[in-house]
């Protein structure tokens, strides 16, 4: 007795694969034929373009996160340790 995944879920994971792998790409690149290909995967489903906006605003949310740590990147650990002491 195998374990078999329906065929949707699959899909589905298919489908929020690929939003996350055009994320990436438009990161990266903003070129007129990317965004072509982009806007042409979106137009292929609902489902597409419903993944895609999900992804892309939990993107933002994270990133405006990143940009709140220090300048130089690093994170003290006895900050961490405070806040946690301050909130606990």
């Amino acid at each position: 007795m195998g374990s078999h995944i329906p065929e949707r879920v699959t899909d589905a994971l298919q489908t929020e694969l690929q939003a996350a792998e055009w994320l990436i790409r438009l990161d990266a690149d903003t070129s007129a034929a990317v965004i072509a290909l982009w806007r042409q995967w979106l137009a292929q489903s609902p489902r597409n373009q419903a993944v895609y906006r999900r992804l892309e605003e939990a993107w933002r949310e994270t990133d405006c996160l990143r940009k709140l740590r220090p300048l130089d990147g690093t994170v003290s650990l006895d900050v961490l340790e405070a806040f946690s002491a301050a909130s606990g």
